[in-house]
């Protein structure tokens, strides 16, 4: 343990829902589909697949019972930046700075994504027509 010291502590969960991933993979009516595809196009015929919108969370408490992290977890791949060469906390960082500006600078946040190869935070749909 390396001179740590174990100390009482606990943990809270809940579920709640945030549209963060989208499904990417866009349908036409010729039967073919196209990852990040036009969706202004005639032959547009809908967006494939489903969406897991749930947002998974585990708090962690210190014997004092003040809220000291977050385990987040939800169904998005975190490369908004995907074109982009650099490395990057993408939306996470904004995230971890938003939940610590609410809830306290010292608190941690590790961020998880669930299965969730076909989604990505872009919004292809709900356009100018």
């Amino acid at each position: 343990m390396h001179g740590k010291i174990k100390k009482e502590s606990g943990i809270g969960y809940g579920i709640g829902f945030a549209v963060v991933g989208r499904n990417r993979r866009v349908s036409y009516y010729d039967g073919h589909s196209q990852m990040y595809g036009k969706t202004d196009d005639l032959d547009f015929s809908h967006i494939e697949g489903y969406e897991d919108h749930s947002l998974n969370i585990m708090a962690t408490f210190d014997r004092e019972k003040k809220l000291t992290g977050f385990v987040v977890n939800l169904a998005c791949p975190s490369q908004v930046s995907e074109p982009e060469f650099l490395i990057s906390a993408d939306f996470w960082s904004e995230t971890r700075n938003e939940l610590r500006k609410r809830f306290g600078e010292d608190i941690f946040v590790l961020a998880q994504f669930s299965s969730a190869g076909d989604q990505s935070p872009h919004i292809l749909i709900n356009k100018k027509g």
